[in-house]
């Protein structure tokens, strides 16, 4: 179930619709300022007229006469204005200022040769300028290009995401770029060290990876070294800021070691753990350490130890080999902020080591198990939206669907899937942080904004849990995923089943979502717009039932005071332009009433429904923070 730590973003969604805004306002502004252009010129003293349609038409006759005069490429009344400008070749304003007034001075040069005679050619009679001039007033009408209506969809070009995956060889035996969490940055020339990502949120966050290969058979170590504690400063009475966990895990268990079954991890606290039951060990290991983990099979049991430096701790596990299912064990790594590096064998041991065991890289790469392998091209990636009001079932969702499709390794990219790579000794962060718990919730959104960035340039399969209610969030979400298969699952249950849900997670959970926030997101609700993904699919309620919802959830939220944030694309609530009633709050521009009409901007009509000034503020946006539109 989704909570409230999903309803932050929305300080993002303000500043899209923003920027929505302020590009509405300058296209309109534009089109103003070319239409002024053309009135005035209209307005021009018979002369002055007289003189551009003289310049007009020897320009013509100069183009049929295939002149290379550069006079020929210019017009006066010809005013284009591209919809979408390219910086690299538009002029700018100074420059056209220029080139006009330079072909201004060429046309009065030319009219006055033909008017002398000096060329040799043809002196015009008065019949033949006047219907020059008529060819020439039509032409440039029809050159001229019209504003671009501001009811028109706007086609953005396809965005080029630029990949950031280097060269792998499946055969080597490293730390996995593909098995690993997003907020730890492995070395791309050796794939043997890593540092996790720390900044702000990121410092109370775990990052995990595995190796490349796992095994069932054979006696096995591999070392780490912990290089150097990360500064963590900014983290406010943080237990044990910088600790490493290091063990052996089954290919199909998360990042989180020792906190499930089939992951068995030891921690520089002392204590080691499996399926979040954790127990006294050895001793504790930090910054300049080196740890070996050990892994033997034998014919009934699979046994698991570890040394510190050179001192060997003993037996951590000795357990029956019919636990693992036949599932085989990989090197595993979980670090909160500590730089670390691994030896595989690829290099000369870093200590003593037990006798009879074969590092990890020297063992027969036949008799091992290839961990998973990135898609080989973006194209094969996937990107699940998800989409619904909080407490609907997104997350129940999406870690069931996760579960039924091992093989695809979907990465869930969520405030809730980053609250629990927050745990302190497999406890859940919230009853172990004494900070305030919205801040935290806002650290943990910026973190994820970061992921998403992060998750856009590599090749994965992800999945969004948020809410992604807001048309204008679903389109900047997506943008960065070009070249990704793109879904979107919709879960809008009944309102009877949407209660019950909400109260069951305010009840287990401990997760109350304010009712202002919630009514927010259903005035905002719009479903996903079908031209943004290859499949849309509805889980609960079925596309037409869910529309009806949603519309009566949009009207309910407009009655009680709560409007439309911007323009509304895509299915939701019939994709209305702004229907707000009569006591709706205008957070920013106000859309009217759904009647489309216009209202005056600097001097001209305002085709898009925006008010001028700065916009209102919501009335709970300083008590309460949304995680996501």
């Amino acid at each position: 179930m989704d909570g409230i730590e999903e309803t932050n973003d929305d300080k993002i969604e303000e500043n899209e619709t923003n920027n929505e805004e302020s590009n509405s306002q300058k296209e309109n502004g534009e089109d103003m300022m070319h239409d002024s252009v053309n009135e005035s010129a209209d307005e021009q003293p018979k002369e002055s007229q007289d003189e551009n349609h003289k310049n007009s038409s020897e320009d013509d006759r100069m183009e049929d006469e295939n002149s290379e005069s550069k006079n020929d490429e210019s017009d006066v009344g010809n005013v284009e204005i591209k919809q979408e400008p390219n910086a690299d070749t538009d002029d700018s304003p100074m420059e056209n200022s220029i080139k006009e007034e330079k072909d201004k001075e060429g046309y009065e040069a030319e009219v006055k040769t033909e008017v002398d005679g000096n060329d040799g050619k043809h002196i015009k009679s008065e019949n033949d300028i006047k219907t020059e001039r008529e060819f020439s007033r039509e032409d440039r009408k029809r050159k001229r290009s019209t504003s671009p209506s501001p009811y028109k969809s706007r086609q953005s070009p396809v965005r080029q995401v630029k990949e950031e995956e280097p060269e792998l060889n499946d055969n080597d035996v490293t730390l996995s770029w593909y098995d690993s969490d997003l907020n730890l940055t492995i070395d791309k020339e050796t794939f043997y060290t890593a540092t996790p990502m720390t900044q702000g949120g990121f410092g109370f966050i775990w990052a995990g990876v595995r190796g490349t290969f796992a095994y069932k058979s054979g006696k096995l170590c591999y070392q780490v070294k912990l290089v150097e504690n990360c500064n963590v400063s900014h983290l406010e009475n943080e237990p044990n800021p910088n600790v490493l966990r290091l063990g052996w895990s089954a290919l199909d268990t998360s990042m989180q070691l020792g906190e499930e079954p089939l992951s068995y991890g030891y921690g520089g606290t002392g204590k080691i753990s499996v399926n979040c039951k954790f127990s006294d060990y050895g001793k504790s290991f930090g910054e300049g350490d080196v740890v070996t983990a050990y892994l033997e099979f034998t014919e009934n049991e699979f046994v698991i130890s570890y040394s510190v430096n050179d001192e060997h701790l003993g037996t951590a596990w000795q357990l029956p080999l019919e636990e693992l299912q036949d599932k085989a064990l990989a090197p595993h790594i979980l670090t909160k902020n500590v730089k670390f590096a691994v030896n595989f064998g690829q290099t000369e041991p870093w200590g003593e080591v037990q006798e009879g065991y074969t590092f990890v890289k020297n063992f027969p790469i036949e008799d091992a198990v290839a961990g998973p392998r990135r898609p080989e091209k973006r194209s094969d990636c996937e990107i699940i939206m998800m989409c619904g009001l909080p407490a609907c079932g997104k997350t129940y969702w999406a870690n069931n669907y996760v579960k039924e499709h091992p093989e695809k390794h979907y990465n869930i990219l969520g405030t809730n899937a980053l609250i629990d790579k927050m745990k302190v000794m497999g406890l859940p962060r919230r009853a172990n942080y004494s900070g305030r718990w919205d801040v935290l919730i806002d650290k943990c959104t910026k973190c994820l904004n970061k992921l998403m960035d992060v998750g856009s340039h590599r090749r994965r399969n992800f999945i969004l849990d948020q809410t992604n209610v807001y048309p204008a969030a679903q389109r900047r979400k997506m943008r960065n995923f070009e070249g990704f298969t793109r879904k979107a699952v919709v879960i809008v249950p009944t309102e009877e089943e949407f209660k019950t849900r909400t109260q069951k997670q305010a009840q287990e959970e401990k997760k109350d979502v304010p009712e202002n926030a919630v009514m927010e997101m259903k005035a905002n609700f719009c479903l996903p717009d079908k031209s943004l993904f290859s499949e849309i699919i509805y889980a609960e309620l079925d596309e037409n039932e869910a529309k009806t919802l949603v519309h009566k959830y949009n009207k309910e939220a407009s009655a009680a005071g709560f409007a439309r944030k911007g323009p509304m694309g895509g299915g939701g609530g019939g994709g209305s332009r702004g229907s707000g009633g009569p006591n709706a709050k205008r957070f920013r521009g106000d859309f009217g009433h759904g009647h489309g009409g216009h209202q005056q901007h600097h001097g001209g009509q305002r085709h898009d429904g925006f008010r001028r000034g700065p916009p209102p503020s919501s009335p709970f946006r300083s008590q309460y923070r949304l995680t996501e539109p």
